[in-house]
C-alpha cells in the first residue's frame, strides 16, 4: 500500500511467518511477518512476505506474500510481568521447517534490489535459506530471536546458543539484531552492523567495519510491546537503505516502535482476527498524523544519541 501520494513504491522482502498470539485471554494475529510489514507500510514501502501459514489460520492476511501451507499455525501464549519482561509458551507441537528449494524461486521473483529481512519465529527456516540469503544478496537483516528459541517439556520458551555453523553464516549478514537477553546468550556480536535492543533504554549499535558505536535512547511510552522488535528491524533496515546514516536509522526504529507500543498506529483491538484487514486502511487514513508524530519522536531521540559507550558491558552479569 502506497501511503504517500506521488511517492515511488519501494519493496521490502520479508522472510518470516504469521503467528497466533494469546495475550491476557485475547487471541490476536502476530508474528514478524505481520509486524515487519506494518513497519514497511508506515514508511511507504511495499512488503512482500515469504513464510509459513497454518491451515487453521483464521485471520485475514492484510499483506501479500507466498506462504508454505503447514498443518498448524505457530501459536504462542505471552505473559507480561510487572517489570515488563515477557514469558512465552509455545502451543504448537510441531513446526514445519522451510528449506531453500521450496522458496528459492519466489525469492528470486520478488527480489528487486531491495533489502531483505529474515526473522524466523522458531526455527522455521533452515540453514540453507540463511546461507543463500547472506551469500547472494547485498543488504540482509537478520533477527536472531527465532534461531535461539527452544522450549522445555511444558512448552515454555528458553534461549539456547545456535550451532557454530549457523552463527558463522549469520555473521556475514549486513545487519543483525538481538535483544539484550539474546545477546547475553550469544556472548558475541554478529554481522557488520550489530544492534542490541534494550527495551525502555533504547538500542545500542556496533558497526564492525567503521568501528563505530551508536546509542539511541528509547522514546519511553506505556503499552503493549508485542511486535516492537519486529517493527524496529524493518524500520531500521528501510531507513538505513535510504540514508546509510546509523544514528538516523536507529532513531527512526526506536520512534516507530514507540508508536506501536502506545497504540498511536492503531488500537490493539484491531489485532483480533476479524479486524486485521482494517489496519492498512486505518494507517492510510491517519498517515499524516502518524508521520508527523513519527518525525517528532525521531528528532527527540536523535538529539539524545550518543556515538560511543559500553552500555551493556555488565548487564549480562546481573
Amino acid at each position: 500500500m502506497n501511503l504517500i501520494l506521488g511517492s515511488i513504491m519501494k519493496s521490502l522482502l520479508i522472510l518470516a511467518s504469521y503467528t497466533i498470539d494469546k495475550i491476557g485471554g485475547e487471541v490476536r494475529i502476530g508474528g514478524p511477518a505481520f509486524f515487519c510489514s506494518i513497519g514497511a507500510d508506515v514508511l511507504s514501502w511495499e512488503a512482500y512476505i515469504i513464510g509459513s501459514l497454518g491451515a487453521d489460520f483464521s485471520c485475514k492476511v492484510p499483506y501479500k506474500g507466498y506462504f508454505i501451507k503447514t498443518p498448524t499455525t505457530i501459536k504462542f501464549e505471552h505473559v507480561y510481568e510487572a517489570a515488563g519482561q515477557r514469558k512465552s509458551r509455545i502451543l504448537t507441537r510441531e513446526i514445519t521447517v522451510i528449506n531453500l528449494p521450496r522458496i528459492k524461486d519466489m525469492i528470486k521473483k520478488h527480489y528487486s534490489s531491495s533489502p531483505i529481512v529474515l526473522s524466523p519465529v522458531m526455527h522455521e527456516f533452515d540453514l540453507s535459506v540463511v546461507e543463500y540469503l547472506v551469500d547472494k544478496y547485498e543488504l540482509v537483516a537478520i533477527d536472531v530471536q527465532g534461531f535461539l528459541r527452544k522450549s522445555d517439556k511444558n512448552g515454555h520458551i528458553i534461549l539456547a546458543k545456535p550451532n557454530p555453523e549457523l552463527l558463522s553464516i549469520i555473521n556475514n549478514a549486513t545487519i543483525v539484531k538481538a535483544s539484550l537477553e539474546e545477546y547475553c546468550v550469544l556472548k558475541r556480536k554478529l554481522g557488520r552492523i550489530f544492534i542490541v535492543t534494550l527495551s525502555d533504554r533504547g538500542a545500542l549499535l556496533f558497526d564492525r567495519e567503521e568501528k563505530k558505536k551508536v546509542y539511541a535512547p528509547a522514546y519511553v511510552v506505556k503499552g503493549d510491546p508485542t511486535g516492537a522488535g519486529d517493527i524496529f528491524i524493518s524500520a531500521f533496515t528501510i531507513k538505513y537503505q535510504e540514508t546509510m546514516d546509523l544514528a538516523e536509522s536507529l532513531s527512526y526504529a526506536n520512534a516507530l516502535a514507540s508508536l506501536l507500543i502506545d497504540g498511536s498506529l492503531f488500537p490493539k483491538s484491531y489485532l483480533s482476527c476479524g479486524r486485521t484487514l482494517e489496519i492498512p486502511k486505518l494507517l492510510r487514513k491517519n498517515i499524516k498524523k502518524i508521520t508527523t508524530l513519527l518525525i517528532e519522536r525521531k528528532e527527540n531521540i536523535l538529539r539524545r544519541v550518543i556515538k560511543s559507550g559500553e552500555l551493556i558491558r555488565n548487564d549480562c552479569n546481573k
